[in-house]
């Protein structure tokens, strides 16, 4: 079990986001987390909650996508 348990920069590393990303997750309810002391741990098995999420930054409109 030990093996699948990963810190927030661990974490943040496999989702190519930032801790701080991460943190914002977990805060929001959409990363489950256990605090251990101070930090968060993070079971390997619950970063597919947040992994299929959609791409960077905010959705395209309709407006932007015409321009491109």
């Amino acid at each position: 079990m030990a093996s699948s348990l990963l810190s927030v920069a661990d974490a943040a590393r496999e989702l190519h986001v930032s801790a701080r990303r991460v943190r914002q997750f977990i805060e929001a309810g959409r990363l489950r987390a256990h605090k251990l002391g101070r930090d968060y741990v993070i079971v390997r098995a619950d970063l597919d909650a947040v992994r299929h999420r959609p791409g960077p930054g905010r959705p395209t409109t309709k407006r932007t996508r015409r321009a491109k």
